[in-house]
């Protein structure tokens, strides 16, 4: 499910985003039979540079799962295809055999 438009921070801040997706998700994410085995990723489609994209535009991306380690975080130079090749890798799906292919798995979080 994805926010709307009053909801995806764009207008009304990350604050107003943050109550959407603890409102949303919260109850979920803290059962544990829902997040057994689960990857939640919620990422912005922008950042502060989005015109000089891609060379200085920086987005953030949280991942929860079991596997991600509390707390971490990561500066390597992801991409949303590396969301895709994360996914991906962890199904052993193989990939699309485009923008995806060509891309790094995002690893050290």
């Amino acid at each position: 499910m994805h926010p709307q438009l009053k909801n995806d921070g764009h207008d009304t801040g990350v604050a107003f985003a943050d109550k959407w997706l603890a409102d949303k998700y919260g109850p979920l994410l803290a059962d544990p039979r829902f997040t057994k085995d689960m990857l939640f990723v919620v990422t912005f489609d922008e950042g502060d540079h989005f015109f000089l994209w891609p060379s200085s535009n920086r987005v953030l991306t949280v991942a929860v799962a079991d596997a991600v380690l509390p707390g971490s975080t990561s500066n390597a130079p992801y991409t949303h295809y590396s969301i895709l090749r994360l996914v991906e890798d962890a199904l052993g799906t193989g990939t699309l055999g485009r923008e995806d292919a060509n891309v790094a798995t995002i690893t050290g979080i």
